[in-house]
């Protein structure tokens, strides 16, 4: 992906191999490539995280404001053309350091990558809280960590590349009113944007996350938590499925790490929450 190791890569030089494409990939940015390309074949959008703000930003504190934004140019140059992109900062997180809300501001390190996005998306270069015709261009959002609740708000609800609130209900419980805990205080907020569950609970994933021997959510569930949020106004809703996103094959030595009902991912695509259900 960069060069560099993969304990200490060079953020500012993303590694790309000429010679390569989406049908013949050489370097990580090929399948990338491919990726969002057979999406756009299948009708489909690609919520594109340039990075896992939890692991590279919270954590590790690997990017500062200038490489955030030199690495958001980057990905929104080579993927400028996409029609089915919108954008999706951080990743399981809060943004401030060490995933704790007393923790260091980290929200000029997200800032910066969005000013690097619409750059490379449009050619130019508003700020992060600058009204700009620029930023229509692009449609972007911060996925955060169950943390963050009505707080969105307050830390994104004036950012002009902010377009709309995510939030994640998650996997810690059963019957979660995501309507009362999470859709009502954003939508009732001072700033007003749209408002989206971004990871409720997935359908076959364990419950309190890493759960290897109780039970899991099933297809009742998942309509609970998209009925709870979709009727109290939320702009739409996600699905997940445990064994489909990180491609379960019984045959890993990964196995099993969210659910007990282990099976194929490509099986599992069939599973009862994937459909509509009639009565």
């Amino acid at each position: 992906m960069f060069e560099g190791d993969a304990r200490n890569p060079d953020l500012t030089r993303p590694r790309v191999v000429d010679g390569g494409g989406p049908d013949n990939p050489n370097d990580f940015w090929d399948h990338i490539d491919f990726i969002v390309r057979e999406a756009e074949k299948r009708d489909m959008y690609v919520g594109f995280l340039p990075l896992w703000g939890s692991a590279f930003v919270s954590n590790r504190k690997s990017y500062t404001n200038n490489i955030a934004r030199a690495y958001g140019e980057f990905v929104g140059r080579r993927y400028k053309g996409a029609p089915n992109i919108f954008w999706v900062l951080g990743g399981d997180c809060v943004p401030f350091a060490d995933q704790s809300v007393d923790g260091a501001d980290q929200r000029p390190v997200y800032r910066a990558m969005a000013e690097g996005i619409v750059k490379g998306v449009t050619g130019e270069s508003p700020a992060w809280n600058e009204a700009h015709a620029a930023w229509d261009k692009v449609l972007m959002t911060f996925h955060h960590s169950p943390t963050g609740k009505a707080e969105q708000a307050l830390w994104w609800g004036q950012d002009a590349w902010h377009d709309f609130y995510m939030f994640q209900s998650a996997h810690g419980s059963y019957d979660l009113r995501s309507d009362q805990s999470f859709v009502a205080p954003l939508y009732n907020a001072s700033a007003r944007k749209p408002v989206l569950d971004g990871e409720p609970c997935y359908e076959h994933h364990g419950l309190r996350q890493y759960n290897m021997t109780g039970p899991i959510f099933d297809d009742y569930d998942i309509r609970q938590r998209a009925y709870f949020s979709t009727l109290a106004a939320s702009m739409g809703h996600v699905y997940g499925n445990a064994n489909v996103w990180h491609f379960e094959d019984p045959n890993d030595n990964l196995q099993g790490k969210w659910t007990t009902k282990i099976m194929h991912w490509k099986q599992d695509m069939d599973s009862k929450g994937s459909f509509h259900k009639d009565s």
